[in-house]
């Protein structure tokens, strides 16, 4: 549409009501710009409000703000005018199978029961989980500032002399983790949020354990190949030092801005874990304090009785220096 008229107000696609793509400010004066604003507004309120889903008492809002292979993300909101916003995650198929067929095993907990239980400043808060017409969903808090991930990717001024602070947030939502009894199992840049004061946060309990069970994958490996331990390449088997070793590999991707090991495709990358040493950090970026260099190299260790035990044991060693 090249030039809109006022009779094309009223207008619906789909039910929702259009308008011209382009009014000329030429062509309107102050108050038919400021009514064009106001109806422009109200456009994306009833569109967004057309494709919004109800779950338990939220409703989601606008399009989903992350999408990945087993779940995809959404803001919402409550229904009360002052209800604040929450993320609410809803499975896809794949994963609502593995969450139905764990939901009717007694001793079992699918990623909604797991996460509700959990209460740590450097955890995200899940509110409460249900199944909506079939749909499993988790709802969380809203934190308003993006990923570890994008951070590291844009070289954020937001990481600058917050490194070794993220990286202790994250370590002490880890070892709380591990308290808990649980294996985390994807630990990664994508899977924290930081908002704008760095206040860093875990997320994404979807192949998260317990230690109880001892569990060994019979099939395909759980895990993202940049981010596996020798162990669980070799031998599929895991425990909270294969959570340690993806922590130090994104505590090098912290500090260096890349990942240590990476190969041109994933079976380059598992080959490189099993047999290469990475580079230390402090020879990669020379503002890395030797002291933390050497910790995530520890982390990065081969055979898991050289890497820190515990993630405690880890954090006792972490130097106190902004960087």
């Amino acid at each position: 549409m090249e030039r809109g008229s006022w009779d094309d107000i009223g207008r619906c696609e789909d039910g929702i009501p259009v308008w011209p793509a382009v009014f000329s400010d030429a062509l309107l004066s102050s108050p038919e710009r400021h009514v064009v604003g106001i109806l422009s507004k109200l456009a994306r309120m009833l569109k967004s409000e057309a494709h919004s889903e109800i779950f338990g008492v939220y409703r989601t809002i606008g399009e989903p703000v992350a999408e990945g292979p087993m779940s995809v993300v959404y803001k919402a909101s409550g229904r009360a005018a002052d209800d604040g916003a929450v993320a609410i995650k809803i499975l896809k198929d794949s994963a609502a199978r593995v969450a139905r067929r764990l939901s009717d095993q007694p001793g079992r907990q699918w990623e909604g029961e797991r996460a509700v239980e959990l209460n740590h400043r450097n955890v995200v808060r899940t509110l409460e989980f249900g199944c909506e017409s079939g749909a499993f969903y988790v709802v969380m808090e809203y934190i308003d500032g993006p990923s570890l991930a994008w951070l590291i990717h844009k070289q954020s001024p937001l990481l600058h002399g917050r490194r070794l602070s993220i990286i202790r947030q994250i370590a002490h939502g880890l070892a709380y983790i591990h308290r808990t009894g649980l294996i985390h199992r994807d630990i990664c840049p994508k899977n924290v949020l930081v908002d704008g004061t760095g206040h860093a946060k875990l997320i994404d309990f979807g192949v998260a354990v317990s230690q109880a069970e001892k569990l060994k994958d019979t099939g395909r490996r759980t895990g993202r190949p940049s981010y596996m331990a020798p162990e669980l390449i070799r031998d599929n088997v895991f425990d909270v030092r294969t959570d340690i070793y993806a922590l130090g590999v994104a505590m090098y991707e912290i500090s260096t801005g890349a990942r240590p090991l990476a190969g041109a495709d994933r079976y380059e990358t598992m080959r490189l874990h099993l047999y290469s040493a990475p580079t230390p950090p402090a020879h990669v970026n020379d503002s890395v304090p030797l002291a933390l260099s050497n910790i995530i190299v520890r982390c990065l260790a081969k055979d898991p009785e050289q890497r820190f035990q515990t993630v405690d044991e880890l954090l006792q060693e972490l130097p106190e220096a902004a960087f």
